[in-house]
């Protein structure tokens, strides 16, 4: 195995499709750049889009620039939005 993806179809009561998050992308360093990250993501849109799916979302820390990089090249667009959120320490 040189990687893997996760994802998730999403409904909302608001949208008549569904939309897919992709929630993890990891390719084993030593295989980065053969193509294995393109090809995991490629499996997953194309997935999203038998699935009826209305857009393909994934998000990744700004300062993962090889990431950014590689979602440029596929074709994806940078969405200009701000994630809030907050943690639950010791919840049960």
């Amino acid at each position: 195995m040189v990687g893997f993806l996760c994802s998730q179809a999403l409904r909302s009561l608001c949208y008549d499709e569904p939309w897919v998050e992709i929630t993890e992308l990891y390719v084993v360093p030593a295989h980065r750049g053969r193509g294995a990250g393109r090809a995991l993501v490629g499996a997953a849109m194309r997935r999203a889009q038998e699935a009826g799916a209305s857009e393909v979302v994934l998000r990744t820390n700004a300062r993962n620039s090889a990431a950014q990089n590689l979602f440029a090249r596929i074709g994806l667009e940078a969405a200009p939005q701000l994630v809030f959120r907050t943690f639950f320490r010791g919840a049960a």
